[in-house]
């Protein structure tokens, strides 16, 4: 499944779920984790990246699209035009349910999630 495929509800190949623009979220670098400000997302040849707050604004931090994890009950979740940089809210519960109940919790962020 492609990124773009994803998070798609409505058969438009363009929309993922990502990470809105200033919120927290978890950056997974190996085995660590470090809570980062999500600025944005775009389009690259290599795929979707998130582009994160640097405390310095000279300076500018991205990262892949599959490292950025939600915080449960603090990252809010919408749907993104990688290609516009749109975004459209998601609805609450019921999007992000029915997306795991389909098998795309990757595309939500949620591709580690173990189970005690």
């Amino acid at each position: 499944m492609t990124q773009a495929a994803a998070g798609a509800e409505d058969g438009d190949d363009d929309v993922v779920v990502v990470v809105a623009r200033g919120e927290r979220a978890m950056f997974k670098k190996g085995e660590a984790a470090e809570e980062v400000v999500v600025a944005g997302f775009r389009y690259t040849p290599r795929g979707i990246v998130y582009d994160l707050v640097h405390p310095d604004d000279t300076l500018q931090r991205y990262v892949p699209y599959d490292r950025i994890r939600p915080i449960n009950g603090v990252t809010h979740m919408v749907k993104g035009n990688p290609l516009s940089g749109g975004e459209t809210p998601l609805e609450p519960n019921g999007e992000r349910a029915k997306a795991f109940e389909n098998g795309m919790a990757n595309s939500l962020g949620d591709s580690e999630v173990q189970e005690a």
